[in-house]
């Protein structure tokens, strides 16, 4: 059975826990890739790296509480991610529409982002008009 890294092993000043997103790359690397199917892998790391990290990265594992998650699931459910991830801001400036422009589109996950919760946990939207 795989276990995730434990205090002290092979972590510089052997802090007790990683953090969530340094879980989330051993989660990624050690039990996806080698067990699921290469399109799930991919799914995962995009999921890990445009909302995970950025929204839980920094979390403690032996810090992270139910609440944070709840939290942070609202909190992407409410966010335009072509602000939070500068979508637009990449564009070449020519073709900027948006967000890079001061007018928020507001782009949310779609509710399929949210996997096998099937958006139940993520705000509902109102259809846009």
């Amino acid at each position: 059975m795989d276990q995730a890294p434990r205090a002290g092993q092979g972590r510089p000043g052997g802090d007790p826990l990683p953090d969530s997103g340094e879980y989330a790359g051993y989660w990624l690397r050690e039990i996806v890739k080698p067990n699921l199917a290469p399109g799930s892998y991919v799914t995962y790391e995009v999921v890990v790296r445009l909302y995970l990290v950025p929204g839980l990265g920094r979390k403690r594992l032996d810090k992270l509480r139910v609440s944070d998650v709840q939290t942070w699931i609202n909190e992407v459910g409410r966010t335009c991610q072509c602000c939070a991830q500068g979508k637009d801001e990449r564009r070449n400036p020519a073709q900027r529409r948006c967000c890079a422009l001061g007018r928020c589109c507001p782009r949310q996950p779609a509710s399929r982002t949210c996997g096998p919760c099937s958006g139940r946990c993520c705000p509902r939207r109102s259809p846009k008009g």
